[in-house]
């Protein structure tokens, strides 16, 4: 079973953190003024396939789904255009959902452009790419465009919440978190690696995949109030990404700061399931998590993209170790 396709929505009051997009289509379909061209703007697994197929299902249409990756020459754009302009027999429309349209070259967007110019009333175009800085200027312009940020981390730890209580699967809430916070906003990649990990879910079968993870920030902070070099070694040592993972250190570190001066939730990004080891912090931990915020913005705005990152961080921590 892929839980991606089980769990996909079949509708717009499914889809998860999309409001202002699933308001302004579900508005326009009431209102009767659906576009007949789209484009989705954003990065894989935010929604953009999910809510293409909704709005074929909610204008009943013949749905042709094309990948531009393997179909980007005028050729291709040419052999789709005679396959939509007939009415299909059994349906009120056709949606076309091209997909990673930025692969098309210039002369295939060209076509497609001269084509949207004289949509048949029965067609819609839906365009979805993860670049919309290659899309031509002037077929945006013939598009509504909705921009499909990443999905917000709440958003998507509720979602594997409820797929684990459907699928029965054993979990813990921490460990959910940490799945959404290293999926960098895409569902698809956060339920994908659930089912890596299904049907038993915790902190520790997290950990091999969950790099960045707030319990190896809080670590990181626990093992420099306890001088515990060895682990805080251990820990650099497992880096795939030194800058990345120092970037969102920083992040929490600051969080944490704000956190401990104004004990006001609203005003940061940890989940509240965190909060609650924030506020367990010992005064020494607390005089780290100033001091590092200090270090990390420094070492950030000083070197960026270094070859050497890990080596810089490392030093950095050991010392704050030494500054007690």
């Amino acid at each position: 079973m892929n839980l991606n396709e089980t769990y996909r929505p079949q509708s717009l009051d499914e889809v998860s953190g999309r409001d202002s997009i699933v308001e302004a289509i579900k508005n326009e379909y009431k209102a009767g003024t659906m576009r007949q061209s789209y484009l989705f703007i954003g990065h894989y697994g935010t929604g953009k396939t999910t809510v293409a197929r909704i709005i074929a299902k909610m204008l009943n249409g013949y749905t042709i789904e094309v990948d531009a990756a393997s179909n980007n020459t005028s050729e291709d754009i040419e052999t789709l255009i005679e396959q939509v302009k007939q009415k299909p027999i059994g349906y009120d429309n056709t949606v076309l959902i091209l997909d990673e349209i930025q692969n098309c070259g210039t002369k295939a967007l060209s076509k497609l452009l001269i084509f949207l110019e004289k949509l048949p009333k029965f067609l819609t175009v839906i365009m979805c790419t993860t670049d919309g800085d290659k899309v031509l200027p002037t077929i945006k312009s013939r598009c509504e465009c909705f921009t499909f940020s990443p999905i917000a981390l709440g958003d998507i730890t509720n979602r594997l919440r409820y797929i684990c209580e459907q699928e029965h699967f054993e979990y813990e809430v921490k460990a959910l978190i940490e799945l959404a916070k290293i999926s960098d906003g895409s569902m698809r990649m956060a339920v994908s690696n659930l089912q890596k990990l299904a049907p038993k879910i915790t902190l520790e079968t997290v950990k091999p995949i969950a790099e960045c993870s707030y319990d190896n920030y809080l670590n990181i902070i626990y093992n420099v109030s306890d001088k515990n070099i060895s682990s805080i070694i251990t820990i650099a040592n497992r880096m795939t990404n030194a800058t990345k993972f120092t970037e969102g250190f920083f992040a929490f570190v600051l969080d944490c700061a704000i956190y401990i001066k104004t004990k006001d939730p609203n005003l940061v990004t940890i989940p509240k399931e965190y909060l609650q080891d924030i506020e367990q912090f010992t005064n020494v931990d607390i005089k780290h998590v100033g001091s590092l915020a200090e270090k990390l913005l420094n070492l950030l705005t000083q070197v960026q993209k270094s070859t050497i990152m890990k080596e810089l961080l490392v030093g950095t921590l050991l010392s704050e170790v030494n500054n007690r």
